[in-house]
């Protein structure tokens, strides 16, 4: 799942926290309108990939509707993660779709409004509505008529189904054999979409999930240089490569010549650290404490979920088959629920007998329940809306960093007379570096504190002539002007 790009959800499951499931690799927007109920009954997860500068969440006055628009340089495209409660067998008259179509209309209407580009509508999720359009041609009369809404809807947005007639999209679990079309996506830009089927696992509901890759180019977030593992570095083959490679300095009687050694040595260093370091390697699950076991074990539990749920619609749940499957299914899961218990326990006592310096105050962190943000919102000024990250974050710097006031010229005040200032020596400049903390603060050549405390024994000598010459020459190196913030 990491390939997509959105995901479209609807009633979804909840943790035993009375809360939707978090994911580390996405955003998470749920309705705008709060309801009475525990869980919501439509989501739409974003990968973390997809930039926030290329979309936001649209508010729908309707707690079974999420919306996001998403913009290119010369289109946008809203995008709904629809469900409608199906229609009751003996009141059929008490569930109309019509408050869910308005509540589309009319954020469609509000979006669309002071927008003059291009708008392309994609809408995905549970209709729960039969009809031949989309389904199979023996569909009862009264089914066709409880769809009647969704027909107008849609010819009146001029949208059509991306998925081929005929498929269904649910297998009924009480009625074993019976299946139907009531999952649909559909759009009024058929043109962008690449293909559309449905998609290659089935996740254990009696819902099949549905597929779709579209001709869209949205902004993307860059992708980051990977970690290094400094704990893992050879410090030793690092600092004697740069003693070999970097030219002792001659004078630096110059502000030129204390930057062009500033920089040799940056870059230099720089060279061999990434030469010597080894990339940090991630976790290849979202949870730390997760195991290429328990990941066997969840294959496992799935494996035997999808055979009890086969059985159940070919057989039924009454079945002596399928109660045995069910009962397989039941020990699996519950092994792989105490694993789970026994890893989380195990990684926690493990992260705290390592914990050093800086660990316990991220332990504690740990402890204290964090709200899950998805991304800064836009942002109005004025008149004028603001989406674009770097227009946000301008928008932030206006309003906590005003502008100074305008220099005034002073009287010359009488200079006091000059302290006798004595040479900076090497050990000052290695306290001060021992006391500086050794993971924050990297410039823009990505070279952490802590590099500069390992390497001291073989460049210390180096640094204290650099600092010496900055001092007497009043002058700051230009290189190190600048950090990233």
């Amino acid at each position: 799942s990491q390939k997509l790009d959105v995901l479209l959800i609807q009633e979804p499951s909840i943790t035993a926290y009375q809360t939707h499931v978090n994911h580390s690799a996405w955003r998470l927007y749920h309705p705008t309108v709060e309801s009475d109920s525990v869980r919501y009954r439509s989501l739409i997860y974003v990968n973390r990939k997809l930039s926030t500068s290329s979309h936001r969440q649209v508010r729908c006055n309707h707690p079974d509707l999420t919306a996001i628009k998403v913009w290119t340089a010369d289109s946008q495209i809203l995008i709904f993660s629809v469900y409608i409660p199906p229609v009751p067998m003996h009141t059929p008259d008490g569930a109309s779709a019509e408050a869910t179509l308005s509540a589309i209309h009319d954020t469609i209407q509000n979006v669309t409004r002071d927008d003059s580009k291009a708008f392309s509508l994609i809408l995905a999720g549970d209709f729960n509505r039969h009809h031949p359009a989309w389904g199979s041609n023996h569909i009862q009369p009264r089914f066709i008529e409880d769809a009647a809404e969704l027909i107008n809807f849609f010819q009146g947005h001029g949208l059509q189904s991306c998925l081929r007639r005929g498929i269904a999209t649910f297998w009924s679990l009480s009625h074993p054999g019976r299946n139907s079309t009531i999952d649909q996506t559909v759009t009024n830009r058929p043109d962008l979409l690449i293909k559309c089927h449905l998609y290659h696992d089935n996740y254990g509901s009696d819902h099949r999930g549905t597929y779709s890759e579209w001709y869209l180019h949205t902004r993307r977030n860059l992708t980051t240089k990977p970690r290094k593992a400094y704990d893992r570095a050879d410090w030793e083959k690092i600092g004697k490569e740069i003693l070999d490679v970097f030219e002792q300095p001659g004078e630096l009687d110059s502000a030129e010549a204390l930057d062009t050694v500033v920089e040799r040595l940056t870059r230099t260093s720089a060279n061999a650290v990434n030469k010597h370091t080894p990339d940090l390697r991630p976790s290849p699950y979202s949870k730390r404490w997760f195991t290429a076991d328990l990941k066997d074990q969840q294959n496992e539990v799935n494996r035997l979920r999808r055979k009890w749920q086969e059985s159940c619609a070919e057989t039924g749940r009454a079945d002596p088959r399928t109660m045995a499957m069910f009962e397989d299914m039941r020990q699996a899961r519950r092994a792989w629920t105490r694993t789970i218990e026994k890893a989380k326990t195990s990684h926690w006592k493990q992260f705290l007998d390592e914990a050093g310096e800086g660990k316990l105050w991220k332990a504690a962190t740990y402890i204290k329940p964090r709200d899950s943000w998805g991304c800064i919102p836009a942002l109005k000024v004025g008149d004028v809306e603001l989406v674009d990250n770097v227009e946000k974050a301008q928008a932030f710097m206006d309003s906590f960093f005003l502008s100074m006031a305008s220099a005034q010229e002073e009287a010359p005040a009488h200079a006091p007379t000059e302290i006798r200032w004595h040479p900076i020596s090497e050990i000052e400049i290695y306290r001060s570096l021992r006391a500086a903390k050794g993971t924050t603060a990297p410039g823009e050549d990505g070279l952490p504190t802590l590099i500069w405390k390992r390497l001291w024994k073989y460049l210390g000598n180096i640094i204290t002539r650099i600092f010496t010459s900055s001092i007497e020459l009043g002058y700051h190196p230009q290189r190190w002007r600048s950090a990233r913030i």
